[in-house]
């Protein structure tokens, strides 16, 4: 065998390591670009839904609650339009709410 033959063989040895190595950081980056790609498009999806929960922000009937307390049903208050019961029974006496 002939030292011509041999160069030639280790050359082109050489370029097909060369190439798999150049595909390999092609693929590195094409994946690195493909996750950069995704978060942004996470991120942009987030920020849309924010700004449409702010817009859509939900706010009190205060209309509605004030009619309903003048008519006497009382939606704010928690016992009710009579309110607690206060007698001689309930009053001075210990309970858990008081501790």
């Amino acid at each position: 065998m002939g030292i011509v033959p041999t160069i030639s063989a280790i050359v082109a040895g050489g370029t097909a390591v060369g190439q798999a190595y150049m595909a390999n950081q092609q693929a590195g980056h094409m994946k690195r670009a493909a996750a950069s790609a995704a978060k942004a498009a996470q991120d942009a999806a987030a920020e849309q839904q924010r700004a449409v929960n702010k817009a859509n922000a939900k706010k009190p009937d205060l209309a509605g609650i004030m009619f309903g307390n003048q008519q006497g049903v009382a939606k704010t208050n928690l016992t009710g339009v009579a309110g607690a019961p206060v007698g001689a029974s309930s009053v001075g006496t210990n309970t858990l709410l008081g501790q």
